[in-house]
């Protein structure tokens, strides 16, 4: 018998990896207290992994404007982060940038892999997320019941004395057990789930039915946690993309316009540089954006600019300083204001809505900023190139699938993301970088489904074709 389980680990150890590493990543989704050091271990799974001339010195450098904007978004919350909680961010911080390197390096690495190989690893990967959600589902349903969200949106309950809406809350499975998180992070992992379904429009069933059997119960599962809430927007978000990767798979003029995507990138990217020019107009200045008629017709409009324009109030407290390296916002020129209430419990008094992009900027500033939205960009071609190149048989249908995976992070955590998750920890900030393991799994994901192209800015060469 120990002989034979020796037997499978030898064979299986690659897979058997992936499933842990994924696991943990998970784990470690919603854990600003061990989430770095979860993160951290993907830095010991690239060394397990890394075969020695596997990649080269050029392929780093072939990369790097891949690469370079996710060690910003891992080394610039630093400042932040010791504004929280002193010296220690520091060390975990040092765990933070191990963990995301290693991640890159994983999926690297991974990609490199035979195709059994991989193939084992992406099901092995599926399998832990979705025990996961599978975990946090059943909590959720055996507390609030089937469609809490709709059927008991009035409804309140009371803990240590205060009101806690039933509708806006639901269970996670993490580091800490079994914990009341907001709607918005209980949905994560599961829209990440159904989202990577698509990658199975791209993948030929035959010769791998277990494969594809698993890929297509997970991503159900997915759905099954988003619908019995209901996460309404989250299942508008979910067929709009399905309706996307659908495109990328059956209308032709997918291989015809090679060089839309790169003038579509250079246009988000000019936009980003003209906000980043007024932004740092106002932090010079010091202007009120609520005292001007002008700004405030352009930037006050709740539901995304919001967050944007309490960014803005923030650095602009702290000056250049602040504008370069994304200083401490919780200020009162800032939307993250504290009082306290009934003997001193603390609390937020003005949670903004926010997204991927504005915590960026708060924790590191402009450049953190930028980076995110390059990232944002840098998704997006990836899955174009990575579904072009399949249908055209340059390309394996995985690096679709990943792709997917690592453009589902990005949209949510663009619209969806909750920085101040744990309902019975108001206080807890939680970074969309720092320590979490959701970027991890991103970093990864980008990793692997990086194309391999020789030249030209975007992955365009001069003739305007992807290298």
């Amino acid at each position: 018998m120990i002989e034979k389980a020796k037997a499978f680990v030898l064979s299986y150890w690659k897979e058997i990896l992936s499933f842990l590493s994924f696991f943990l990543l998970g784990l470690a989704f919603s854990s600003p207290t061990f989430g770095p050091v979860l993160v951290a271990l993907e830095g010991a799974f690239a060394l397990l992994l890394y075969k020695k001339g596997a990649l080269s010195k050029r392929d780093v450098l072939r990369h790097l404007y891949w690469f370079l904007p996710l060690c910003l978004l891992a080394f610039l919350p630093v400042i932040f982060q010791v504004k929280i909680s002193g010296v220690l961010a520091v060390f975990l911080w040092i765990f933070n940038i191990i963990g995301i390197l290693g991640a890159v390096l994983v999926g690297l690495m991974a990609a490199r892999e035979e195709s059994r190989v991989r193939e084992g690893m992406i099901a092995s990967g599926a399998l832990g997320l979705a025990l996961l959600v599978l975990i946090s589902l059943i909590a959720t349903l055996s507390l609030y019941g089937p469609l809490h969200v709709a059927l008991h949106a009035n409804e309140v309950y009371y803990w240590e004395g205060m009101a806690f809406q039933v509708s806006e809350e639901a269970s996670l499975f993490t580091t800490s057990g079994i914990v009341s998180v907001s709607v918005l992070e209980y949905s994560f992992l599961p829209f990440l789930l159904a989202a990577s379904g698509i990658g199975l429009l791209f993948l030929d069933p035959r010769g791998r039915k277990v494969l594809f059997g698993i890929l297509l119960s997970c991503s159900f599962l997915g759905l099954l946690a988003l619908a019995l809430l209901p996460n309404v927007l989250a299942l508008i978000l979910l067929l709009a993309f399905y309706l996307a990767g659908i495109a990328l798979r059956l209308i032709p003029w997918a291989e015809k316009t090679q060089g839309w995507l790169g003038i579509l990138m250079l246009v988000f990217l000019s936009l980003a540089v003209a906000f980043s020019l007024l932004i740092l107009f106002l932090a010079f200045t010091g202007t009120d954006v609520y005292g001007s008629g002008f700004l405030r017709k352009l930037l006050d409009n709740q539901r995304f600019m919001e967050p944007v324009n309490r960014s803005i109030q923030a650095v602009s407290s702290t000056g250049i300083l602040g504008f370069l390296f994304g200083l401490d916002p919780f200020t009162s020129s800032g939307g993250l204001a504290f009082s306290t209430w009934n003997g001193g419990y603390t609390y937020w008094n003005e949670i903004p809505l926010t997204n991927l992009q504005t915590s960026s900027f708060e924790e590191g500033g402009i450049l953190g900023f930028l980076s995110s939205v390059w990232l944002f960009l840098v998704a997006i071609g990836v899955c174009y190139w990575a579904a072009r190149d399949c249908r055209a048989g340059k390309g394996a249908w995985d690096r679709v699938l990943i792709s997917l995976f690592a453009m589902a992070w990005i949209l949510y955590a663009s619209l969806q993301m909750d920085r101040f998750p744990f309902v019975r920890q108001p206080t807890a900030y939680l970074s969309p970088t720092f320590g979490n393991g959701g970027f991890a799994l991103f970093a990864l994901s980008l990793g692997y489904a990086a194309p391999r192209f020789e030249k030209g800015l975007l992955g365009f060469s001069k003739k305007g074709e992807a290298a």
